[in-house]
């Protein structure tokens, strides 16, 4: 993994919950390579993948919430899902999905 998306990950770990996610909304508000560190996120584990969608939802952007509606966690999926109408995504494979995640848009 490149070395700002590890330096992101580590300043996240000693954190609890609640800060954890805080110092990454900051963060994704604030970070001028957001889309890069995000991008080497979602080619991590689930817990990566997770980080790049709030990173996404936060800073409102489309192409990451986008990815992640394509995400084989079904839990990341379907936040993605739920956050895609609200972020102006286009679901355009909505009837290939499961009844459950059309619930979801």
């Amino acid at each position: 993994m490149p070395s700002a998306a590890r330096n992101l990950l580590t300043s996240l770990d000693p954190l609890p919950h609640r800060d954890r996610t805080r110092r990454l909304a900051e963060w994704a508000r604030t970070a001028p390579d957001r889309e890069q560190v995000c991008a080497d996120l979602r080619h991590g584990g689930p817990y990566e993948r997770r980080l790049a969608l709030i990173a996404a939802m936060v800073a409102r952007d489309t192409g990451g919430i986008a990815a992640a509606t394509r995400d084989p966690q079904p839990s990341i999926r379907a936040a993605a899902l739920g956050a895609a109408l609200p972020a102006g995504v286009p679901v355009v494979d909505l009837l290939d999905r499961s009844a459950a995640e059309r619930r979801r848009v």
